[in-house]
């Protein structure tokens, strides 16, 4: 499990902003940010996954560029190795890849985007 948690970090953290699990952020963190879902499938097993891209203020630009940066990195899959195999990640073509969320606020926009996860690792 805990290589599937560095991979996912590794994998979201690698967009220029900070990345936390879900339940994870810390207190006074400053957006813009990606928050995703903790997962573990069984070996060589997948299950859906899903992440949230977090934007300060009403505009789209930033967080639909953010977006389509996240999109253009699961065309073909993305792999994350780990000592025990890979874990890879592709857009979950079953349902829209990213979904404006709402927010009570109306001080942030939040896209959710919706992968599978493949885990190859023992």
């Amino acid at each position: 499990m805990i290589q599937t948690a560095r991979a996912l970090n590794a994998f979201f953290g690698s967009f220029g902003i900070p990345a936390y699990s879900r339940n994870n952020v810390p207190p006074g963190a400053r957006m813009p940010y990606i928050t995703y879902e903790l997962r573990f499938p069984g070996p060589l097993s997948k299950t859906a996954l899903r992440a949230w891209v977090w934007y300060p203020g009403t505009a789209f630009s930033g967080l639909l560029e953010k977006c389509g940066e996240i999109e253009s990195a699961l065309r073909g899959g993305a792999s994350v190795r780990t000592p025990g195999g890979a874990v890879r990640l592709f857009a979950d073509g079953r349902v829209a890849f990213a979904q404006e969320q709402p927010d009570p606020d109306k001080s942030v926009r939040v896209m959710l985007l919706s992968m599978i996860l493949h885990a190859d690792t023992d």
